[in-house]
């Protein structure tokens, strides 16, 4: 996670640097609330969907698996 941070702050840092530290933003204030979101919870998400031990066909046989 950490270089994902650094790749979001980094181009915020030398904005700032070549506006004076002005207080401008870089970004649309809806990417600063996207960004958790988009790295932390759906990696989460697609994972707890998309994860199977076991194929329907093999539950379908041997219930006791289930």
């Amino acid at each position: 996670m950490f270089y994902k941070n650094v790749t979001f702050v980094m181009p915020q840092y030398w904005f700032g640097f070549v506006s004076a530290f002005s207080g401008q933003t870089l970004y649309e204030s809806w990417i600063y609330q996207l960004y958790n979101i988009v790295f932390t919870a759906f990696p989460i998400m697609w994972y707890a969907v998309m994860d199977k031990e076991f194929s329907k066909i093999v539950f379908q046989q041997q219930p006791e698996k289930y």
